[in-house]
């Protein structure tokens, strides 16, 4: 039985041939490019241009034009948001050192959710090859 990456990579090569620097491969994380290059390799039996490889964050970052904030200047707004929001009394009882993990986490889930909600009609229609 063969993989979904061979069968990614079979797919690829027929419909593009050896010259896929104009294709765009969308994966969930970066890893998965390097296993699909394995097997785009094994399926050709000449020298390949290789597509190019993004992150479906990544494509969301192109896509909006913003940004992503260093995980340092994230975190540490984020506590100072929380702090604000505190009732006075109660501020400085969680420090950043205890803050910091599960502001981490908070803000990872909130990536991962926004791209999960996002409409699906503001991608454009894939494009075909013009062979």
């Amino acid at each position: 039985m063969k993989t979904f990456l061979r069968l990614v990579a079979e797919n690829l090569k027929e419909r593009w041939g050896a010259d896929l620097s104009r294709v765009t491969v969308v994966f969930p994380g970066k890893r998965a490019g390097l296993f699909l290059s394995q097997e785009i390799s094994a399926v050709s039996d000449e020298p390949v241009w290789a597509p190019r490889y993004v992150s479906i964050d990544e494509l969301f970052m192109r896509l909006s034009g913003k940004t992503v904030a260093d995980p340092v200047t994230a975190v540490t707004t984020l506590y100072r948001l929380y702090q604000e929001l505190l009732p006075e009394e109660r501020r400085g009882e969680e420090t950043i050192d205890r803050f910091w993990g599960w502001g981490e986490i908070l803000l990872t889930s909130r990536t991962s959710t926004s791209i999960w909600w996002t409409p699906t009609n503001c991608f454009s229609t894939p494009r075909t090859s013009t062979s």
